[in-house]
């Protein structure tokens, strides 16, 4: 292989590399604005760090240290990744009013109850009455049954 080539390929495999650290790292950023635990000031200083930390990186991989900054990205990252797969989903937020409870049903016999099946009044976008009802259902005499989701 011909220098121009060798150098030409070098440059191909630090800009791919640059590129997955970069992509990754604003993934990183986001993931830790959106999910770290503490207040605003602690998530600012944990984007900041992992920037910084990313940035560094990126700077090695040009200086011809791709390997060693490929591979500490690569286990920092997978330990935010760990991080992130951690984390317990909760529905304790604070909801829109039309999706702020979650229905829940239970079984007897052929008799299921729904709890907190919304049916709100609707007369535009921003004026409405809320509704959550019980409802209960008789599974023999059920005919057919419509379900909506909403994501």
């Amino acid at each position: 292989m011909s220098i121009g080539a060798a150098s030409l390929l070098r440059f191909a495999a630090t800009l791919l590399a640059t590129l997955i650290v970069g992509s990754s790292a604003v993934w990183g950023a986001l993931a830790l604005w959106f999910q770290a635990p503490g207040g605003k000031a602690r998530k600012t200083l944990s984007v900041l760090l992992w920037a910084g930390f990313s940035l560094a990186l990126m700077i090695a991989l040009w200086q011809g240290r791709t390997a060693d900054g490929f591979l500490a990205f690569t286990l920092a990252f997978g330990a935010l990744l760990i991080w992130w797969q951690r984390i317990a989903p909760s529905n304790d937020r604070i909801w829109a009013d039309d999706v702020a409870q979650m229905s829940t049903g239970t079984v007897d016999g052929n008799r299921v109850t729904l709890r907190n099946v919304r049916n709100f009044d609707w007369r535009s976008n921003t004026d409405y009455t809320q509704r959550w009802e019980t409802r209960q259902y008789d599974l023999e005499r059920l005919e057919s049954v419509d379900m909506i989701v909403s994501h």
